[in-house]
């Protein structure tokens, strides 16, 4: 760009001024992936009939020599209080104040001034300060500071991390919100450094219970690393640049739902740690991680005990002389990236005896690259040895019944058959599908069929016990005799659920001289 004229770019920018060309933009802050439009920063914009669009980069320093920023400030602030009070929400706007404002003890009366003026509440304006501002002079910016949130101002720390002893300043300045510098944003995805760095900065104002602006988001991959690292709020280009007022109705509001920032405390590096201490030190719990080259790096007190070892000598073994059964499932995972980020369940026999089941689990970094893996385990030794009873005690029962003379059938409350002991098959050579339902009747012998079809159907519609004798075919084509008894199970309300009754063969009875059964 040409050299300006300084004398002449500085009469019009005062004209400027006066006429309205110094214009307040609104650049969205919104909370990542979600997308909650919460607020804006306040951007000054110059607009000349001759030279068209004046970088801020070029009127802003002429601005603080010739000493007009307060009054560039106060029309900026003007401007904004007056445009957003009608317009719906509780998004909050955050201004900046250079250093050379900053040495200035009636900037705070600006922002009181402008607001009461215009109606707009204290509480939804931040003022934002960058650390230069402060390194300038510590005690006259710390005063300033105190004024702005006494009066219920927020103040924000803007391009942390560029300036000098920023913890410092965190520790000694009234500072309630972070701002990351954009030159960090925009670097991190490509910089493990750098991404460290944003990672430990959302991580302080989590610990501090300091909301967190990511500068500078450009791209949708810097938006969800941003939202995997936890950080609250973010404004770049990719949810849009600075917009004049009358714009914001249309492109901002309309567009982005509003919200607020939850008042939930997040989820912080301190938090997390106490909640994986608990966890590794449950007793109910078997927990380990495990890094790439298959070696334990941490290990819960109840593995630890099921391994005989403590937890301090387990860090560092292979992973394959302790727990044998896990290395074919974690060597499948390292040889499918995609495995490796699937939970895969399997039961796995201990060293010390008995068995667990156990999840694996790839753990992945912010550019979901595998780190390790995590394994959790459960003792299910005495539920396997209560499986292996039951089963037992199962097939006990089953050859029970199958002994007894009764055998057992169950029917819905149509009458329709669920069940049949497998001795009603034995008998009449026909498989369980075929005597299911209604294909018993298929067996009856024709001089019973009748009477024993009429019976049935009384019985389920009046919802009457069933005690009947009659002829079934057998696997020979002859027939015996059977007695058959059913009763109805009811609900409360008295309507049928089931019906449960027996079959004995009853053939022996029959014949001539024989004594009749009794039911």
């Amino acid at each position: 760009m040409r050299a300006r004229d300084n004398s002449a770019l500085l009469m019009s920018f005062q004209a400027a001024l006066l006429d309205g060309g110094v214009f307040a933009v609104f650049q969205p802050i919104v909370t990542p992936i979600s997308r909650l439009l919460v607020g804006f920063e306040v951007l000054a914009r110059w607009q000349d009939p001759v030279m068209g669009l004046v970088s801020p980069a070029e009127f802003i320093p002429m601005a603080d020599e010739a000493g007009l920023l307060d009054a560039m400030l106060a029309a900026q602030l003007r401007q904004s209080f007056e445009a957003a009070r009608d317009w719906p929400g509780t998004f909050f706007l955050g201004f900046n104040v250079s250093p050379t404002q900053l040495r200035n003890a009636s900037v705070a009366e600006i922002f009181r001034i402008e607001a009461e003026r215009a109606g707009f509440p204290f509480g939804r304006i931040h003022v934002e300060i960058t650390e230069t501002a402060i390194f300038s002079d510590d005690a006259e910016a710390h005063a300033v500071l105190e004024q702005l949130t006494d009066m219920g101002f927020h103040v924000a720390l803007d391009d942390f991390g560029t300036g000098h002893s920023s913890l410092s300043w965190l520790q000694t300045m009234p500072f309630t919100k972070i701002k990351i510098d954009l030159s960090f944003v925009r670097t991190m995805l490509d910089d493990p450094h750098t991404r460290k760095i944003v990672a430990a900065v959302i991580g302080l104002g989590q610990n501090l219970g300091m909301p967190v602006v990511a500068e500078g988001v450009e791209t949708e991959a810097q938006e969800r690393l941003l939202a995997r690292l936890g950080c609250d709020l973010a404004q770049g280009y990719l949810f849009g640049a600075g917009l004049p007022a009358a714009d914001v109705p249309a492109k901002a509001l309309a567009i982005f739902q509003q919200g607020a920032l939850s008042t939930l405390e997040a989820l912080s590096p301190e938090r997390r740690a106490a909640q994986l201490d608990a966890l590794y030190g449950s007793s109910g719990l078997s927990i380990a991680f495990i890094n790439p080259d298959m070696q334990l790096v941490r290990v819960g007190e109840a593995l630890a005990g099921r391994l005989g070892l403590g937890t301090h000598e387990l860090r560092g073994r292979p992973i394959a002389d302790l727990l044998p059964g896990i290395v074919p499932v974690l060597s499948q995972m390292q040889a499918s990236p995609t495995a490796a980020r699937d939970v895969v369940t399997f039961e796995c026999a201990m060293p010390a005896g008995g068995t667990d089941l156990v999840w694996v689990q790839g753990v992945t970094n912010e550019l979901d690259e595998i780190m390790g893996y995590s394994i959790v385990g459960i003792d299910i030794t005495q539920r396997k040895q209560t499986e292996a009873l039951l089963r037992e005690s199962a097939e006990h029962y089953r050859h029970t019944v199958e002994l007894m003379p009764h055998m057992p059938w169950t029917a819905d409350a149509t009458g329709q058959l669920l069940y049949l002991s497998p001795q009603h098959t034995m008998l009449q050579h026909a498989p369980l599908d075929a005597l299911q339902g209604g294909g018993w009747l298929d067996q009856v012998h024709p001089d019973d069929f009748e009477q024993v079809e009429a019976t049935w159907n009384r019985a389920i519609t009046h919802q009457l016990d069933i005690d009947e004798e009659l002829r079934l075919r057998q696997t020979d084509g002859s027939y015996r005799w059977f007695w058959v008894f059913a009763q109805p199970r009811r609900d409360n309300e008295g309507h049928v659920l089931r019906w449960y009754g027996i079959t004995q063969d009853i053939d022996c009875y029959k014949r001539p001289g024989a004594q009749p059964v009794e039911g």
